[in-house]
């Protein structure tokens, strides 16, 4: 079911140009970190939708998605240019990574919503809503990578979230408020429990993700039994909050199932092919301010 990385030799990803400038470095993370492998893997197609769905547990925050209707008006637009945000920081040169940050940090700043109890009207900006929404991404990717790969040892795992560190000063965020170990992760997560609720907001958001029509392709055949996997894979508590119930039987058999779509997707796909593709793509297109304006 498992994989386990392998060390990535720096020389096999020069700073490419295609049709635009070239990169002229690694970025912040570089070849031999576990960010670029674990962005890069399979996996995260089910951690990504997972971890969106455990932060709309939170009042502040899917009550800001749901006064910017965007996420809902163009689900696919919304997601391409999460995923342009992330390729742009991981593998862009560290002027991609800084025009990106900027650009995110407009971006929220220009997203608000207002408390309904207190009145008080806050922006995406909050430190603590931008915490929340940076350590469940964390924590859900290493949940995704230990049921599903790629393997990571201990050491590896302590270093992708002392990579994540850097992506936290991206958003917003200080160092000392990300954690440095799993340990406090995983604490953070638990912590986080009493602030967790289900509102009609986050019912919207779980309909939104969660119900799809029949498959009528292999397609969308993938994409309704990721969905069974991204229910599944939440913790026994946000399952609860979501009023989500799975049977015994059919958790074993759609967790069996996906492990074996993702081990197939992970050989045609590996991360040490599609790690260049996406570097070249940058040359191309990245996000910043520009591709902010356009969305």
């Amino acid at each position: 079911m498992h994989h386990r990385h392998q060390n990535v030799n720096s020389s096999e990803f020069k700073c490419p140009m295609h049709g635009g400038r070239a990169l002229i470095n690694h970025g912040l993370f570089g070849p031999s970190s576990i960010s670029w492998k674990m962005n890069a893997d399979v996996s995260m197609l089910i951690a990504a939708p997972a971890a969106a769905l455990l932060q709309m547990l939170h009042p502040d925050v899917v009550r800001i998605i749901e006064k910017n209707h965007r996420y809902y008006h163009d689900p696919i637009g919304r997601a391409k240019s999460t995923a342009l945000y992330a390729q742009t920081t991981v593998y862009g040169d560290t002027e991609m990574a800084a025009q990106a940050s900027q650009a995110l940090k407009s971006l929220h700043d220009s997203l608000g919503a207002k408390d309904p109890v207190t009145g008080k009207v806050y922006t995406a900006s909050e430190p603590k809503l931008l915490l929340w929404v940076q350590n469940t991404l964390t924590w859900m990717i290493l949940r995704t990578a230990e049921q599903y790969g790629p393997q990571l040892n201990a050491k590896e795992r302590e270093q992708f979230i002392e990579e994540q560190k850097i992506a936290g000063e991206l958003v917003g965020l200080k160092k000392d408020m990300l954690p440095s170990t799993y340990a406090e992760l995983e604490d953070y997560i638990f912590q986080m429990t009493p602030q967790l609720k289900l509102t009609e907001d986050s019912i919207h958001f779980r309909d939104f993700i969660l119900k799809r029509p029949f498959p009528k392709n292999f397609s969308q055949l993938i994409e309704h039994l990721f969905m069974q996997t991204i229910k599944r894979i939440q913790l026994p508590v946000h399952k609860k909050l979501y009023d989500i119930e799975t049977s015994g039987v059919s958790d074993m058999f759609v967790e069996n199932l996906s492990a074996l779509v993702i081990k197939t997707l992970r050989y045609f796909y590996p991360a040490e092919k599609l790690i260049p593709k996406r570097i070249e793509e940058l040359t191309v297109e990245s996000y910043n301010d520009k591709k902010i304006k356009k969305l």
